[in-house]
């Protein structure tokens, strides 16, 4: 669901979640599973996020 790529002082994190990365309990953990990993580094700058969708993200899943 999300695809994280270590660049350095830089880290992209690309959402995966077709078809538009709706937001849903199971991204959301996800998503807070990146941040975690993320909290301890001293060194990042930037954190890059975006989308590999036509949508960045649409908003809630309604389907949940």
């Amino acid at each position: 669901m999300f695809k994280v790529e270590d660049l350095g002082a830089v880290v992209r994190v690309t959402m995966q979640r077709a078809p538009v990365n709706a937001i849903s309990t199971e991204f959301i953990a996800g998503f807070m599973q990146v941040l975690d990993g993320l909290a301890a580094r001293t060194d990042l700058t930037v954190l890059h996020l975006r989308s590999d969708q036509k949508a960045f993200c649409a908003g809630a899943d309604l389907a949940q």
